[in-house]
Parts: structure tokens; C-alpha cells; sequence
């Protein structure tokens, strides 16, 4: 049996989920005439997210790996994580609109995916207690501090920790 904490909280993670997608559907259905549904969008988006990746991108992702814990707390899990990546920043162009080079940044993301499982499957929330540094020494630092602080808390008020910041977000105007 799932924790009904747990449950509640995955459910307002799918809310929020929907509702990025909705947002950046709504964004592209701007610029992009040909986008098709709402319903078409999230359905080549979910698709896109089941597809299995490659050995290559496997790789790519485990290199990317700085530090990584696991901590359980009763039937819940937290993987944490420490990653670095580059990022593109948006083409800019010069006073006669030419592109200028692209700049890449290196950038650090901590976080924690926080799952459980029962007899009806597996459930994650991803990206939880989460952020990111341009500084790999602060990352690892707050990457430290999240450790700790999901070793020393009760797992009820982490959950509730959780549930406040996906409400929030998913209250987020914008």
C-alpha cells in the first residue's frame, strides 16, 4: 500500500506537470501555427519522455554525475543529485544582426527523486528540494546541505516541504 501522503503529492506533481506542459504549449502555439491540440502536444511529449535512450546517452548521463546518495525513509526513497552539464545561453546577434559565437556555461544541478513503489507500480517526483549553480564548490555545498537535511528531518515533514512548493508552483501565475 502507497503512502497517502505520498500519493497526494505525486497527484500534484502530475498537476504540475500538466501544467508546464500547458504553459510551454501555450508559448510555442504562438510562434508554431502548425502545433496541432493541446491533447496531440502532450501526447508527442509523453511518448518522447517513454522513449528509451540510447547506450551513448546513458553514458553521457552517467559522466555527468558529481556525487549521488541514496536515503530511505520507511517505504520512501530519495536519490539525490549532483550533476554538472553545459548550457547554451540564446543566440545573440551584433549591431549588423549576425550571430555572434555561442557562450556555454557550466552549470551544477542539485536535487533529490524522491519514489516509492507497491503492488500497483512505481511511483518518482523528480527535481525535489532542487537548483542550480553556475559555482560546482556552492552546488556541492547546498547538494551537502540537502543530504543532511533529508538524513536529520522526519519523513512527514519533508513530504509536507514537498507538497508546499508543488501548491505553490502550480498557484504561480506567471
Amino acid at each position: 500500500m502507497i503512502n497517502a501522503k505520498f500519493k497526494k503529492i505525486y497527484d500534484l506533481s502530475n498537476q504540475l506537470q500538466e501544467k508546464n506542459y500547458r504553459d510551454d504549449y501555450e508559448r510555442l502555439s504562438k510562434i508554431e501555427k502548425n502545433i496541432g491540440s493541446f491533447e496531440e502536444y502532450l501526447k508527442n511529449e509523453m511518448n518522447e519522455s517513454n522513449r528509451d535512450i540510447s547506450d551513448e546517452r546513458k553514458k553521457q548521463l552517467e559522466d555527468a554525475y558529481i556525487s549521488k546518495d541514496k536515503i530511505t525513509k520507511g517505504d520512501i526513497v530519495f536519490n539525490l543529485y549532483l550533476i554538472h552539464f553545459l548550457h547554451t545561453e540564446p543566440i545573440e546577434l551584433d549591431d549588423n544582426y549576425k550571430p555572434l559565437p555561442l557562450k556555454e556555461n557550466k552549470v551544477f544541478e542539485y536535487g533529490a527523486v524522491v519514489s516509492t513503489s507497491d503492488e500497483t507500480g512505481y511511483y518518482s517526483i523528480s527535481g525535489v528540494f532542487g537548483g542550480v549553480d553556475n559555482d560546482d564548490h556552492i552546488a556541492l555545498d547546498k547538494y551537502n546541505v540537502l543530504k543532511s537535511k533529508i538524513e536529520n528531518n522526519p519523513l512527514d515533514e519533508l513530504l509536507d516541504e514537498i507538497e508546499k512548493s508543488i501548491l505553490e508552483q502550480i498557484n504561480d501565475k506567471k
